[in-house]
Order: C-alpha cells, then sequence, then structure tokens
C-alpha cells in the first residue's frame, strides 16, 4: 500500500470516527430532551388507552376484536 493510501484511509477514518462521535452526542441530547418531554406529558397511568383526539387512528367500540387483536391484549395483560 503507497504512503498516499495509507494517509488518505487514515483521515477518512479519523473523519467517520468524528462524524459519529457528533452525531453521537447530537443524539444524546435529542433523546435526553425527549426524555424529560415525555416525563412531562405522559400521565401517571399505565392502563391502555385510545388514541388522543385528532389521531388518525380511531377506536370502534361496536366492532369486536379480531382474534389476533384478543390474543395480543392477553399477551399484553402479562407485562
Amino acid at each position: 500500500m503507497s504512503a498516499y493510501r495509507r494517509w488518505h484511509y487514515r483521515l477518512l477514518r479519523q473523519t467517520w470516527k468524528g462524524l459519529v462521535a457528533m452525531g453521537t452526542v447530537h443524539l444524546a441530547g435529542e433523546m435526553g430532551q425527549l426524555a424529560v418531554e415525555t416525563a412531562r406529558t405522559d400521565p401517571p397511568s399505565t392502563a391502555l388507552q385510545g388514541p388522543p383526539a385528532g389521531h388518525p387512528e380511531q377506536l370502534c367500540p361496536e366492532i369486536p376484536l379480531s382474534v389476533l387483536e384478543l390474543r395480543l391484549l392477553r399477551e399484553l395483560g402479562r407485562i
């Protein structure tokens, strides 16, 4: 491997490590802010609730749950 290639490889490797570190710091700040906002807005109740008002997914209490939905509900109840 030529000296130029080694130098180029080292430069790219250090640049990549720097970008990864910068992204990690950036995401850590974003995730920390998200955790703070979530802690403020989440209700203390852990019960299953419907989607918030204006959400595109709506609950239809008049339609019975499918077999798969019932099974999933039972599995979630074990948590």
